[in-house]
C-alpha cells in the first residue's frame, strides 16, 4: 500500500499506543514492571530508512531486564517523500499485544 507521498496518519498511531498503555500498564505494574508504549519515528542507519513505528518497552524491578519490542506501520527512504506501509496499524497493534502477553506470562 502506499500513502501517496503524505505523511501517514500520526494521529491513530498515537490513539493505538494509548490504548495499550491503558490497557496494559496495571497489569504489569502488578508484576513489577513499568511499562511504556508510543508512537513515534525511528531510523535505521543500515538500512537508509525511516519509519513510522508502535514502540512497547518494560522495564522489570526486580531483574533490572529491559524487554522492548517495535513494529513498523509505514516506511521511506531517508532523502524520499514516499511513504509506503510495512503492515496495517491492526497487525502492528496485534504484533505489540502479543509480545506484552507474551511478557506478562513470562512474569507471573
Amino acid at each position: 500500500m502506499d500513502v501517496n507521498g503524505e505523511k501517514p496518519d500520526r494521529r491513530s498511531l498515537k490513539q493505538a499506543a494509548r490504548e495499550l498503555q491503558e490497557s496494559y500498564k496495571a497489569a504489569f505494574h502488578e508484576r513489577g514492571g513499568d511499562l511504556h508504549v508510543t508512537a513515534g519515528w525511528a531510523s535505521d542507519t543500515g538500512t537508509r530508512t525511516k519509519s513510522l513505528e508502535l514502540y512497547a518497552g518494560v522495564e522489570w524491578e526486580a531483574s533490572r531486564v529491559y524487554d522492548h519490542v517495535h513494529a513498523d506501520v509505514h516506511r521511506r527512504r531517508w532523502f524520499s517523500r514516499r511513504w509506503e506501509a510495512v503492515r496495517p496499524l491492526e497487525a502492528a497493534f496485534r504484533e505489540i499485544e502479543d509480545s506484552l502477553n507474551e511478557w506478562q506470562r513470562e512474569h507471573s
